[in-house]
């Protein structure tokens, strides 16, 4: 034993003072006795390097180790190892003295410059501790690796598009390639659909050429329409392989072009007002791509657009003005060769939907109704006639093709007969007169006329509603002619004596009158307007009229009844709920806030709402005046009915003798407009009878104005033409009654009726400006208060965000009376914030009036709002009560201590509705009119709603929440929306991704982001998927539409989380704020400085720029650090600019179009422009093109202005 532990000691001792070779020698021997040893697999086999680039082999043995050992091949034995490390020595070795290798304290190997010489098979060994028996083992296979220069996978015939289309035959193969790689590169072809990709089988070839490899892989397309989809999604990528590429994927949208899409689905025929906008929309659906196609003239359909992989591509058509964006195809001032079958096609790969359209250009006839021989008025005439002879009747100047045809009204067909029909069509270019004339025949005489129309018919006929009305009356009973003839001697005196004795009866009435104003003006003014009622009415209803009583006490009796219950109506004005002991008078807080009128396809500005009816322009019976929640609707309407009430001699509203004023929401299941009058307008004591009003209403010379407040609040099902009997407001709407009587109706801009009149004048309400605000300060707040009116206007000027809020009427006026209360209002940066700071004030003031005995903790209250919040949500779907409750269910609901606080603080109101149906037989006492509950604003409902949404969002699984958001219409709770996403991130996060899966809401969601900046760089997404195309700011967009992706543009270009590709200013540039670096457009709104901005479009039809303006635009563009390119269309530009400014051009291209066949470049060392063919434009070329330039904007103009005549 001492031996034994004698000779331990001795060879230790030996292996101590041995040199290294003779230590790596014993290893070997070890190593070699070993050889089955241990094997830890620390590193991974095989791994690539690249050629001439430096590359570690990655091993990840223990951080303690003893000693490493790497060799250049599996025979260690005759091998020296080329890099070694122990923790006594160091590292040593050729490789590392050389400088070739080194190792990294993990134990990976580090080749500095990788050679062709390094592609073989190390082997590395590793001691953990200087006594260990064995060591640890392992072998790597390197191989060289080359990248190829193609960014992504090749599809043949797609020059290397980020995304490709193909119309394929189910024949035909689809082939992808890499090529010069080294290894060869691992491809698969996979069909996406929405929920996974399906690898497909393929064929695949791989070929080595001077050391590279190129792989190709194909694959038939037959498969892929076996199930029946005409629209695919392929993707050729590269998986499990050590190539990798910049995007390891290409995406190919595959069509079946042996399908016609137009034969397999219902054609949509689509009305698109010639030099207007159309736009036409995909179907819904979780669809992955989408495509537009359109049916060309001969008969054959091709794509003009496709949707796939986040990306919008809008194919090159020469003949087409388009923009493809959240899917919906919008064509620009269409015009007659866009006329077509358009197609969009929807696809997950497993499903499809399409939405087909037959887009018409139309051309309304001039004048815009049927012209009847003989009649000057467009909506009613009355035709002295013999028993037989001819009619003609005309439409003028139309487009496209319109048939006409003559009949006889229901119970009048048997007295008259048709003949002898001819119909001449005469062509203007692109429109055409038509004109029908026919034989008519008398076949029962009598005194009573016979009501005939003149209506459009055949293939187009729904194009043009308009209907021409004729009364006709014989001349005698006693003659009949059996050819036309002209009226004879005796028939010319009568007639002459008829004129004499109307106008006889003109002057007296005219001096009687006269002589009535000038005694007036001796009287008080409230017995001037009894008498002016009283002789009114005398002149309507002559005395022989055959009705109850005498009409014209019947007229002054409802007159004045009206006007009581106006009073009531716009004398009770509440800018703040709960602000009970200050009503206002209509008259004391309105102001002409924004209006416009849409003419010619552009809104164009109205000084106020008198222009309404001042403009001679304006013919039109019917006005919708539309708006978003809180841009003061009816207000308007209020104060139109006040000025009916008090309007003098003078007043717009003096020449109506009747003004009916229905809030629509208060009809319940009431489809009477005369019911509705009697029961919500008229006093309960009231005399009148409903034939006492229909008679009044129905008399030819009463001139009288309907007034409908809200119809977004309308039950929608009685305007459903499956009703067996249709509500008034309907047939109103659409001219079938009152068709000469102004009807003015009030709606949000997203729920205008689906029928009405071509003719219908569109007006909108817009937000507050600068301007409109001062005047309401001080009209309704201040009264001269300059420093409390200073003080308002600074927290809107130091809070840029609210300033831009503020320009919602409702949220102006309330925050204006509230402005004293907030402490913190710089932090008030988007409506739901706003909104909140509101409701807190109207809390705070309930609070403080109610603290004491009576009602105990006011933050109990504040948590019972979960209450409420469900009650106003489920009202979203409950379409039989709407924005009603009754009070007993409120109060069951949310308790009685709550609706009472609710109540006195002004949320919740009392209001009258009707509780009855049409049925002639109820009687009167089972008729009632029930006071409800209701939401103050619409905006408060809605506030509420978008509580309980972003609860319910945080609370269920994602399934329930997309079902549940499928059946909440985004247009029409676009409030609800963004308040739920401005309470909570989560809920916020949720709700947008259910926005951004549907694809056409994207900027919507944008919005919705707007509401809860935190949440932005989650859904970058959104921003590059709307930036990646265009951007489009447009004359016609709402406002706050604009503003708000002005503030989404301005916050993702801030965070740098976007590039935005193209954005156009198109029609609304009005100048550059140098000061603040932003560009301002006509309404107001700012575009701010872009530092992603790649180009900028402006197009401004008709503008001649001066140096100046240019000069300020391009210190604009000289602040966004990104810009490639300014381009300018449609305008004329100075011939050279300013030399100070050209260095900003370097780095930009300036493009001028001054019209559609013309591009020029501006070259910044020469100070010219130059044309497409390199030649620089001359003074004398500059001259021309204005001329030309000048030429074709004078043509737009007087086409446009020949539109505004139509």
């Amino acid at each position: 034993m001492r031996i034994c532990q004698t000779t331990r000691v001795f060879v230790f001792s030996l292996m101590m003072k041995f040199s290294a070779t003779v230590f790596h020698a014993v290893l070997l021997i070890i190593s070699n006795l070993h050889a089955d040893g241990q094997n830890v697999q620390s590193c991974v086999s095989p791994q690539y390097c690249e050629l001439n680039k430096s590359c570690v082999i990655q091993c990840a043995f223990e951080a303690e180790y003893y000693a490493m050992y790497w060799y250049n091949s599996t025979d260690t034995k005759k091998a020296n190892p080329f890099i070694a490390f122990d923790v006594e020595r160091g590292k040593s070795g050729t490789g590392f003295s050389l400088g070739e290798f080194d190792l990294l304290p993990n134990g990976s190997l580090l080749i500095r410059s990788v050679s062709r010489e390094h592609e073989h098979t190390f082997r590395v060994m590793m001691l953990s501790d200087k006594f260990s028996g064995s060591p640890y083992i392992e072998d790597v296979d390197v191989y060289l690796k080359v990248v190829p220069q193609q960014k992504r996978p090749f599809v043949t015939d797609c020059d290397n598009k980020s995304t490709c289309y193909k119309d394929v035959v189910p024949s035909s193969h689809v082939s992808c390639s890499v090529r010069d790689s080294r290894p060869a590169a691992n491809l698969i072809w996979c069909l996406r659909t929405a929920h996974f990709d399906k690898e497909l089988s393929s064929q695949r070839n791989i070929t080595l050429k001077s050391s590279l490899y190129t792989t190709n892989i194909t694959v038939q397309v037959d498969m892929l329409f076996q199930s029946g989809v005409s629209l695919a999604l392929l993707v050729c990528k590269v998986t499990n392989s050590p190539i990798s590429l910049s995007i390891d994927e290409t995406p190919v949208v595959i069509f079946n072009s042996e399908r016609d899409i137009f034969a397999t689905t219902s054609v949509k025929r689509t009305k698109a007002l010639h030099q207007q906008q159309v736009q036409v929309t995909c179907p819904d659906g979780n669809y992955t791509m989408y495509v537009w196609r359109k049916k060309l003239s001969d008969g054959i359909d091709e794509t003009i657009s496709y949707v796939a992989a986040d990306s919008t591509i809008n194919l090159s058509l020469p003949t087409l003005n388009f923009i493809v964006k959240d899917g919906a195809l919008t064509i620009f001032e269409i015009d007659f060769h866009y006329e077509g079958y358009y197609g969009c096609l929807g696809s997950n790969g497993e499903t499809e939907d399409l939405n087909a359209y037959e887009i018409i250009v139309y051309v309304p006839p001039s004048p815009p109704y049927p012209v009847v021989l003989g009649c000057n008025n467009p909506f009613y005439c009355l035709l002295e006639i013999e028993t037989s002879g001819y009619l003609t009747c005309s439409l003028q100047r139309v487009r496209p093709l319109i048939n006409l045809e003559w009949r006889a009204l229901p119970g009048k067909k048997e007295h008259i007969t048709f003949s002898d029909e001819a119909q001449t069509i005469t062509s203007h270019g692109e429109t055409f007169d038509v004109t029908l004339t026919v034989w008519y025949q008398l076949t029962k005489t009598s005194h009573d006329t016979v009501p005939l129309e003149c209506i459009s018919a055949g293939e187009h006929k729904e194009l043009n509603t308009l209907v021409a009305r004729v009364d006709l009356m014989p001349l005698s009973v006693n003659r009949t002619t059996d050819h036309p003839t002209t009226s004879r001697g005796t028939e010319q005196d009568r007639k002459w004596f008829i004129y004499l004795g109307v106008l006889v009866t003109i002057i007296i009435a005219v001096v009687a009158l006269t002589m009535v104003r000038i005694k007036g003006k001796q009287r008080s003014l409230r017995r001037r307007k009894k008498e002016e009622n009283k002789d009114e009415t005398e002149r309507i209803f002559p005395l022989d009229n055959h009705c109850r009583g005498s009409k014209p006490e019947l007229l002054k009796d409802l007159k004045a009844q009206l006007q009581d219950k106006y009073f009531e109506i716009y004398g009770r004005v509440q800018p703040i709920p709960f602000l009970h002991e200050k009503l206002y008078d209509v008259d004391e807080v309105f102001v002409n806030n924004g209006l416009q009128y849409l003419q010619s396809g552009n809104w164009r500005d109205l000084s106020s709402y008198e222009d309404i009816f001042t403009n001679p322009c304006n013919s039109s019976t019917r006005i919708f005046i539309e708006g978003n929640p809180g841009y003061g609707k009816s207000t308007l309407a209020k104060k139109i009915a006040y000025d009916w009430c008090n309007s003098g001699e003078e007043g717009v509203m003096n020449k109506f003798d009747i003004l009916i004023l229905l809030c629509l929401r208060q009809l319940g299941q009431t489809k009477s407009i005369y019911k509705a009058v009697k029961l919500l307008l008229l006093t309960r004591d009231s005399k009148l009878t409903e034939g006492d009003i229909e008679s009044i209403l129905q008399n030819d010379h009463l001139s009288t104005c309907f007034i409908f407040d809200g119809f977004d609040e309308y039950k929608h099902e009685h305007m459903d033409d499956s009703d067996q009997i249709e509500s008034d407001v309907n047939c109103i709407l659409r001219g079938d009654m009152f068709r000469s009587s102004l009807v003015i109706l009030t709606t949000r801009t997203s729920n205008l009726p689906g029928i009405f009149l071509p003719q219908t004048l569109r007006v909108r309400l817009i937000e507050f400006d600068d301007n409109i605000r001062s005047i309401y300060i001080e009209k309704a707040i201040v009264g001269g208060n300059e420093e409390a009116s200073h003080n308002i206007k600074q927290h809107l000027k130091a809070n840029p965000v609210l300033n831009d809020i503020c320009g919602i009427p409702m949220v102006f006026v309330m925050f204006a009376h509230l402005a004293h209360k907030g402490e913190e209002i710089e932090k008030l940066v988007t409506v739901t914030k706003v909104f909140r700071f509101v409701l807190s004030c109207f809390y705070s003031h309930l609070e403080s009036k109610l603290s004491g005995k009576k009602f105990g903790n006011f933050s109990s209250y504040q948590i019972e709002n979960t209450k409420l919040d469900q009650l106003a949500y489920n009202g979203l779907h409950e379409k039989a009560e709407g924005t009603y409750w009754d009070k007993k269910r409120v109060c069951e609901i949310i308790g009685n201590e709550l609706y009472e606080k609710f109540s006195d603080i002004g949320i919740l109101m009392e209001e009258e509705t009707l509780q009855i149906n049409d049925d002639d037989t109820v009687a009167q006492s089972d008729i009632l009119v029930k006071k409800k509950i209701r939401f103050h604003h619409k905006l408060f409902w809605e506030w509420y709603s978008g509580n309980y949404l972003a609860a319910l969002a945080m609370n269920v699984s994602r399934e329930e929440l997309w079902r549940e958001l499928h059946q909440l219409e985004y247009s029409k709770y676009e409030y609800v929306y963004r308040f739920a996403c401005g309470q909570e991130v989560e809920a916020a996060t949720r709700i947008i991704k259910f926005l951004y899966a549907t694809q056409k809401h994207l900027q919507f969601a944008l919005f919705c982001v707007v509401e809860n900046i935190d949440v932005m760089e989650e859904f970058k997404d959104i921003a590059v998927t709307l930036c990646s195309e265009n951007v489009l700011f447009n004359a016609n967009d709402e406002i706050f539409t604009q503003r708000s992706l002005a503030r989404v543009l301005q916050v993702a270009s801030e965070k740098q989380v976007i590039t935005i590709s193209h954005i156009w200013v198109r029609g609304i540039f009005r100048s550059v704020d140098t000061a603040r670096n932003c560009i301002v457009f006509k309404n107001n709104v700012t575009l701010p400085s872009l530092r992603t901005l790649h180009t900028l479009h402006i197009y401004e039809e008709g503008k001649e720029f001066q140096d100046e303006e240019i000069n300020d635009i391009l210190a604009y563009v000289n602040s966004c650090n990104a810009i490639k390119e300014l381009c300018f269309h449609l305008c004329f530009l100075p011939y050279t600019i300013g030399h100070y400014k050209t260095t900003l051009l370097t780095s930009v291209k300036l493009y001028w179009y001054p019209i559609s066949t013309s591009r020029y470049i501006f070259i910044s060392t020469t100070g010219k422009w130059q044309d497409t063919d390199g030649r620089f434009l001359t003074h004398i070329d500059y001259q021309k093109e204005a001329q030309i330039w000048r030429s074709w904007s004078l043509k737009q103009l007087d086409e446009e202005k020949q539109t505004e005549h139509i």
